[in-house]
């Protein structure tokens, strides 16, 4: 029988160690909603309130963007403020208390 060199023990012990964290680290599940889907026609309209807030882990809001004076400014104010689409989003989480909502930054109508 062989002698198994030392150093094979070390990486056998290392990949075991990243493969138990590996397993302990959560799964998120990120989701895109796009703000512009209020304006699609019939059955395929999709409002904030039609997210399932179980279903993802990270709910990501597009788009918002910024003024050249470095102020917030959403992309579409009727809908984001006026017709409380940012409210309606953030309000997912009192459905779930783990829910993580975000705002994406930028987009088509943003440039670079």
């Amino acid at each position: 029988m062989s002698k198994v060199p030392p150093w094979s023990w070390l990486c056998l012990t290392t990949v075991i160690i990243w493969h138990v964290e590996l397993s302990h680290q959560e799964t998120r599940v990120v989701c895109y909603y796009t703000n512009w889907s209020v304006y699609r026609p019939g059955t395929a309209k999709f409002n904030p309130q039609n997210i399932n807030p179980y279903l993802c882990t990270h709910l990501v809001y597009a788009f918002g963007g910024f003024t050249k004076e470095n102020n917030f400014k959403p992309f579409d104010k009727y809908q984001d403020i006026e017709k409380g689409g940012y409210a309606k989003f953030t309000g997912l989480k009192t459905y779930n208390k783990n829910l993580k909502t975000m705002l994406a930054v930028g987009g088509w109508n943003e440039g670079s």
